[in-house]
């Protein structure tokens, strides 16, 4: 079997490390010109630090045996599997690797993933670059290429969910949303931050007339009411069998949903989790969400907040 290209779509991210491993692996073994891809998708937080991401991989490809010559890097900006796609047409690719989907795939796929198997999901993405695909993550069992044909690649492995968010302020709607990311936080051992966020303009909006409440009592008062709902929230997680080493607490103040991507961005999450909306986003996004369909709004709500999301 002959595989002349391969393409290794990578990021800051330990999932890629796989990805580059297991590029550079199977590189070595088939003689193949190994080009690093860096695609810098603007929908989501942007990383700076790309030459840098490339730069290392290329280094310990050329330390691990392959030749500079056969090493190239390649930095492109749009929508990762489109960009892909460009590359892999424009390098007439044998092989595309990647690591296990973070963000770039949604999360339902990648239950479908768990569900259907890695073969007919990875011909689903294969569909879409054009390319044959592999997925390299620590869970897999069985990463041996067999043959590059229309039966792909027999890869199989399990969902990795590192670190949950869960956005709550005691409503019945958060209370479903907590009990949900317990749930899943227990399924794939994950660490889990329940965060409450105090809506400042919200406050700013109601709070006037000339009156004795001020905008720092009423801030006062709701930081009080969260360390409650937050405190709650924690005793139930560990009452239902998380270890209170895995389950933390955060409150922040300012916009919701500009305080849930800062969030994710200091915790590095994989998912977050909300209540169905109901005061936390506007009477429009509530119609969108009914006329549109949870899927598009769920699309929306990810690209403001930089992560998956779950909406339940």
């Amino acid at each position: 079997m002959t595989i002349n290209t391969i393409i290794c779509a990578t990021k800051k991210s330990p999932r890629c490390k796989f990805a580059e491993d297991k590029a550079i692996e199977i590189a070595k073994k088939y003689n193949s010109k190994l080009i690093f891809l860096h695609v810098i998708d603007k929908k989501f937080t942007v990383n700076k630090d790309a030459g840098g991401v490339l730069e290392n991989a290329k280094e310990k490809a050329v330390e691990n045996g392959i030749s500079p010559g056969d090493v190239l890097t390649e930095e492109r900006e749009g929508d990762v599997v489109s960009q892909i796609k460009v590359s892999a047409k424009e390098h007439d690719s044998d092989l595309v690797i990647i690591g296990y989907p973070h963000t770039d795939v949604g999360f339902l796929e990648r239950h479908l993933l768990e569900i259907e198997g890695a073969g007919k999901f990875v011909k689903r993405l294969k569909e879409k670059i054009g390319c044959e695909i592999m997925m390299a993550s620590e869970y897999i069992i069985n990463s041996e290429i067999k043959t590059v044909a229309d039966s792909g690649l027999e890869i199989s492995h399990k969902v990795l969910i590192n670190k949950i968010i869960c956005a709550t302020k005691g409503s019945s709607g958060c209370k479903i949303a907590e009990n949900k990311s317990i749930e899943i936080a227990k399924n794939y051992n994950s660490k889990l931050i329940f965060l409450y966020v105090i809506n400042i303009g919200f406050l700013e909006k109601g709070i006037g007339g000339g009156g004795e409440w001020t905008k720092d009592d009423a801030i006062s008062g709701l930081k009080n009411i969260g360390n409650v709902i937050l405190d709650i929230a924690k005793e139930k997680a560990v009452e239902m069998g998380m270890s209170p080493d895995n389950v933390l607490t955060e409150e922040r103040t300012g916009n919701i949903a500009s305080q849930i991507n800062v969030s994710v961005e200091e915790n590095d999450a994989d998912l977050v989790i909300i209540g169905h909306p109901e005061t936390d986003v506007g009477f429009i996004e509530r119609h969108i969400l009914k006329r549109d369909g949870t899927e598009k709004f769920v699309k929306q709500l990810r690209e403001k907040i930089g992560s998956e999301v779950m909406i339940v």
